[in-house]
């Protein structure tokens, strides 16, 4: 059941993420949403809904546990998913709009959809990068990487 629940979540996040995108993808043809320019807030729009796809199924993995969730697990969830949805749209308009230089055949829905994907998935790499990154501010820890390195390549420090 474990690891049941495990890929539950990202799949979850997944299907719904195509489903909203598939949304968008309809609105634009609609004619709602201008399919032929670059919008910087409908791809920090898309960002935050994917946060809000990633909250809502972390929400409901806790919620659902094996274990009875209490109420400190549900309202530190609900933290983590309002913090999801700004971390998606601040991403996602930050890097939405600016890949469109790496790809330069990337359609408006393109970049909505990564948008979309960068929100989903800018919580979920989050704690990871800030560990990384109060564990470089290390002096110590940064030296020792660097002797580590030169050495690896032969050279003598």
């Amino acid at each position: 059941m474990e690891r049941v629940v495990k890929w539950l979540e990202p799949c979850s996040a997944a299907g719904i993420g195509a489903a909203l995108n598939l949304t968008v993808s309809a609105v634009a043809y609609a004619g709602v949403i201008d399919a032929r320019a670059v919008d910087p807030q409908w791809v920090a729009l898309s960002g935050a809904a994917g946060g809000l796809v990633s909250a809502l199924v972390h929400i409901g993995v806790v919620s659902l546990a094996a274990e009875p969730a209490g109420r400190r697990e549900i309202t530190r969830a609900l933290i983590e998913g309002a913090f999801a949805i700004l971390v998606g749209a601040l991403v996602a308009g930050f890097w939405g709009p600016s890949a469109a230089r790496f790809w330069p055949a990337a359609s408006p829905s393109d970049l909505r959809a990564i948008g979309f994907g960068v929100g989903m998935a800018a919580w979920r790499f989050a704690p990871g990068l800030f560990g990384a990154l109060k564990l470089l501010s290390n002096p110590a820890i940064l030296r020792d990487l660097a002797l580590r390195w030169l050495t690896s390549m032969g050279a003598k420090p």
